[in-house]
């Protein structure tokens, strides 16, 4: 069963900076140090094999396997002890207990034949799993150095593990990010991490097999997003079976779900299974109590940030019925509903969009006037803000009644925007009126010569050569003549 948020979209103008950063460390650290994991660990399982110890110790661990009563594993795989593709390497070498007994004798002594041979075996498999990466810096509950509690998160299995891993960590990232902010997120994600490993090694004190991957921490994000949103309805993917599908529902929910099935899978499957299922557990709690922590205990959740999906989804249903009633040629309607969001999400501007188009239909009414008002009091910071403004300008000079209404502000805006987007032709009318009143506009001179070099790239070279010599006339000792007198070398 997989189970996956995909809530929202990301938001480029708030990048979530720690998840990505999260995904770049772990996806450099096994492309620099994990290529080779692989092929090692078969080198060392060969090596196991090959040097007589499996010959010597698993039929001992077998019949010490059935004397604890883990028939699961040995009716599964009793018959295949001398199989390299049978789980038993793996088996032996993550038993503490029973690796604790080999080392103090209690399983294969001095008296036996083959003890020499045996013991030197044993040092080179120590020897050749110290060089792994994952045996070195992989966490085993048993005897793992401290560093390991924060290398682990870092390893993975193999690429199926990493991508895996890197897909949760990025869509769960998204939604913790966005409500706590960058460095909350770091800390709570290698808490989460630390909490895992409390849980596996109190399962398993005795284990020797590393626990590498993310997915602890990552699970962590789990709980921190099912406290954080609560009740709020979030979007997940699910996959059972053959059957999948995309459903909402609250994000305690998703906690629940996945508390349970990891729960579930550890009953299940942990005696046949190398996933680290009481980690995920730990992870889960881990995030789960260090979300209610910060979400009770702390001002640090942005609540804005956990509605904005929702806002969002109540905004385009809003926007798409004022977009109705003015496609049914409803613009009374439409104004009333663009006017309203207006409100609630001032400067936006697709609202802005509709309410010029809902008010363009009566040019002499004051809804007209102030919706273009609107427009032109904007910062074109992007294209679509630009756009809009040029064409709400436009409409206007052209069907304003009784007449424009535009500001010295504004003008100056406008004629900046038509420099930079329009033609000499259109811009020229609104600097050569603004040059009649220069005191009203701060540098209007500056963009009579933006208009006049405009003039030279368009080929109008007698209109540039005038208008250079106008500013020459009435700007002496300005920057703009100065600029005006040597531009006039390149018309003449």
């Amino acid at each position: 069963m997989l189970i996956i948020p995909f809530d929202r979209p990301i938001d480029w103008q708030r990048p979530p900076v720690v998840t990505f950063a999260l995904v770049a460390v772990n996806v450099l650290v096994f492309l620099l140090f994990q290529l080779d994991d692989g092929r090692e660990i078969q080198q060392v399982k060969k090596y196991y094999y090959d040097s007589g110890l499996a010959e010597i110790e698993l039929p001992r661990y077998r019949d010490w396997l059935e004397a604890q009563g883990e028939d699961p594993f040995v009716e599964q795989f009793g018959d295949r002890i001398d199989d390299p593709a049978a789980p038993w390497f793996g088996q032996i070498l993550g038993d503490g207990t029973f690796t604790r007994r080999l080392e103090a004798g209690k399983v294969i002594g001095p008296e036996h034949p083959e003890y020499g041979r045996w013991q030197r075996a044993r040092e080179g498999l120590a020897r050749r799993l110290d060089q792994t990466t994952v045996w070195g810096h992989g966490l085993r509950p048993a005897e793992s150095a401290p560093s390991t509690f924060l290398t682990h998160m870092f390893l993975h299995g193999g690429w199926f593990h990493l991508i895996a891993n890197m897909l949760f960590l990025v869509a769960l990232g998204l939604l913790v990010e966005v409500a706590l902010g960058s460095l909350m997120l770091i800390g709570l994600y290698l808490l989460s991490g630390l909490g895992s490993v409390g849980l596996f090694i109190a399962a398993q004190p005795q284990g020797l097999m590393p626990l590498v991957g993310a997915s602890g921490a990552i699970a962590g994000l789990v709980g921190l997003c099912g406290v954080l949103y609560g009740l709020r309805r979030i979007r997940f993917f699910y996959f059972i079976g053959v059957y999948f599908d995309y459903v909402k529902a609250p994000a305690l929910v998703l906690l629940g779900l996945w508390l349970g099935k990891e729960v579930y899978q550890y009953i299940q499957y942990s005696e046949l299974s190398n996933v680290a299922y009481t980690a995920h557990i730990g992870g889960i709690l881990a995030g789960a109590v260090a979300g209610a922590v910060v979400r009770f205990g702390t001002n640090a959740v942005d609540e804005d940030a956990l509605d904005e999906r929702e806002r969002n989804e109540a905004f385009e249903r809003e926007l798409g019925a004022a977009h109705e009633r003015l496609a049914a040629m409803e613009p009374d309607r439409a104004r009333a509903l663009f006017e309203r969001m207006a409100r609630d999400w001032p400067g936006n501007v697709r609202v802005l969009d509709g309410l010029f188009r809902a008010s363009r239909f009566a040019p002499a009414s004051d809804a007209y006037h102030d919706a273009v008002q609107r427009i032109l009091r904007l910062e074109p910071r992007d294209d679509e803000t630009a756009e809009l403004m040029l064409t709400a300008f436009r409409d206007y000079r052209r069907r304003a009644r009784p007449k424009p209404k535009i500001g010295g502000a504004v003008m100056e805006r406008m004629i900046d925007l038509l420099l930079r987007r329009g033609t000499a032709e259109e811009a020229a009318p609104l600097v050569q009126a603004a040059l009649k009143h220069p005191q009203r506009f701060s540098a209007i001179e500056e963009s009579a010569i933006r208009l006049a070099r405009k003039y030279q790239r368009e080929g109008e070279r007698e209109r540039a050569r005038s208008l250079y010599h106008y500013l020459l006339q009435h700007f002496p000792g300005t920057a703009a003549a100065r600029q005006a007198e040597r531009a006039l070398t390149d018309v003449r």
